[in-house]
C-alpha cells in the first residue's frame, strides 16, 4: 500500500467518487468531531491512570508526554472513515460482508492520512486501534503485546464512545450495559489493564457526581494532574 499523503489521496480516489467524498464531508465531519472529543477525553483518562497509577495498582514507567500524543490520537483515530461510502456509514440496518470490508479499511486509511502529516507514532496507533488482544481484530490480526499500548487505549476509548452514543442503526446503550461489555471483553477484545483503569475512572466520576458527557479535556487534565503531580 502506498504511504504518505499522496498515497492516502490515491486510496481515497480509488475508493470513492469525487461527488461521494464531497457529500460525505458534510455528513461525516460533525459526527467525527463529536465522537473524537469524547474518545480523546476517555483516552486521556486512561493515559493518566496508567502513568500515575491513579486507577491501577501500580503506575507504569511511561513518559508523561504520552498523554498528549494519545490525546491527539483520540482526535484522529477515525479520520479514515472519510473513505467509507455514505451508504455504509449511514445504513440503519446490518452491514453486508462487502460493506464490512469497506468499513474495515478505515484504520489503514486513517494511518495513511495521519502519516502524511508526519505523525508517524500516532499513525501507527490509528492503524491498529481495531486490533484485539485475542488476535481477532483487524486489519492485521495482531495479538497481545504486538499491539502498541496506545492503540489498546484507543480501542477501549473508541468502543465505549461508540456504545454510549446514538448510531443510525441503534440507540445508545445504557452506561451500565456498556461497562459490562467492557468487563466481558477484557482480555479478549480489550487489554485487561486498560479496561480496568478506564472502568475505575468511570466509577470515580460516578462517585464524584460528575457527568462524563460534559467533561472537557482541559478540566479533566487539570483535575488529574492536580491529584498526581509530575
Amino acid at each position: 500500500m502506498a504511504t504518505g499523503s499522496a498515497g492516502a489521496w490515491r486510496f481515497l480516489s480509488a475508493s470513492r467518487k469525487e461527488s461521494d467524498i464531497q457529500c460525505s464531508d458534510y455528513f461525516f465531519l460533525p459526527r467525527f468531531f463529536f465522537a473524537s472529543a469524547r474518545a480523546r477525553c476517555f483516552a486521556v483518562a486512561v493515559g493518566f491512570g496508567l502513568i500515575f497509577g491513579r486507577f491501577a495498582p501500580e503506575p507504569l514507567e511511561l513518559p508523561v508526554d504520552l498523554v498528549e500524543r494519545v490525546r491527539l490520537a483520540g482526535i484522529l483515530h477515525d479520520v479514515g472513515k472519510i473513505a467509507v461510502p455514505d451508504a455504509v456509514l449511514s445504513k440503519p440496518g446490518k452491514l453486508t460482508d462487502a460493506e464490512w470490508t469497506e468499513m474495515r479499511k478505515h484504520p489503514e486509511v486513517g494511518a495513511l492520512i495521519v502519516d502524511g502529516a508526519e505523525l508517524k507514532d500516532v499513525a501507527a496507533w490509528v492503524g491498529k486501534h481495531h486490533e484485539r488482544p485475542d488476535g481477532k481484530g483487524y486489519p492485521a490480526g495482531l495479538a497481545g503485546e504486538e499491539i502498541p499500548l496506545e492503540a489498546r487505549i484507543l480501542s477501549v476509548a473508541d468502543a465505549y464512545e461508540a456504545m454510549t452514543c446514538d448510531r443510525v442503526y441503534r440507540r445508545a446503550l445504557p452506561v451500565k450495559v456498556a461497562r459490562e461489555e467492557l468487563r466481558k471483553g477484557s482480555g479478549k477484545q480489550f487489554d485487561p489493564r486498560v479496561a480496568e483503569v478506564f472502568l475505575e475512572w468511570l466509577e470515580e466520576q460516578d462517585r464524584r457526581g460528575e457527568s462524563v458527557e460534559n467533561d472537557h479535556f482541559a478540566s479533566l487534565v487539570r483535575g488529574l494532574a492536580d491529584r498526581n503531580p509530575v
